[in-house]
């Protein structure tokens, strides 16, 4: 690794928290691997070599059917590792991992990485704390799917994307139009109609351009004051 990556690995929630000693126990033998957009990172179905975690960029988790349909489960950005669950259990991916932004991967072996968690129990609660994070998404995603419709799952995807509570604000989409329906869980035609149907709430745009009137107003249409 460059120095520049080892210090962006150290940085990284999953190991921020380890002494020195034990970071340069887990990360040893790590290489850094650029990744253009478009790279297939791990394909679903595949047992895992590697512990991924993001340096930079950002990643689309996968899932395909037996017809080759896929779908967005989740992306994942800077500082994040993904399909650790596949990496402890030693199980197939239940997902590809693919990426849409360039990005700097790291790559920890699996085998070495499962020893590691024996041995580093700081390591262990690290993990633990993300998954509790991820879980935690999850189930935001389950309820979004069950208990609203398209146009309340789109506005409180564009409320999370704003990172504001109130006021006006001026959005670029992160992904292209068709990767955010897949991750809401809808059609690109029902994209579409979900901006129509937040036209009167104060929500326009073109392209990757979004713009909201009125924060606390789209808040109030989906329910975004939910628990988090």
């Amino acid at each position: 690794m460059r120095p520049d990556d080892r210090k962006d690995l150290r940085a990284t929630p999953l190991f921020a928290a380890l002494s020195d000693e034990h970071f340069a126990r887990v990360c040893d033998g790590a290489v850094v691997h650029a990744m253009p957009r478009g790279a297939l990172l791990c394909r679903q179905g595949e047992q895992p070599e590697f512990l991924h975690v993001i340096l930079s960029g950002r990643v689309a988790l996968i899932a395909a059917n037996a017809r080759n349909e896929e779908t967005v489960v989740e992306f994942f950005d800077s500082g994040d590792s993904f399909i650790a669950a596949a990496v402890i259990l030693d199980a197939p991916y239940l997902m590809s991992a693919r990426v849409v932004h360039d990005a700097r991967v790291a790559l920890l072996s699996a085998e070495r990485f499962r020893a590691d968690l024996t041995a580093v129990p700081a390591l262990g609660l690290s993990l633990a704390m993300q998954f509790a994070g991820y879980w935690r998404r999850l189930i935001r995603q389950i309820k979004d799917l069950k208990l609203r419709s398209g146009a309340e799952r789109l506005a409180v995807y564009l409320i999370a994307l704003s990172g504001r509570d109130s006021g006006a604000a001026t959005l670029a989409l992160p992904q292209e139009r068709k990767l955010i329906a897949a991750h809401i869980g809808i059609t690109p035609e029902s994209l579409s109609r979900a901006f129509i149907t937040l036209r009167p709430l104060g929500v326009s745009g073109r392209g990757r351009t979004v713009t909201i009137a009125d924060i606390a107003r789209l808040r109030a249409f989906c329910g975004a004051d939910d628990p988090t």
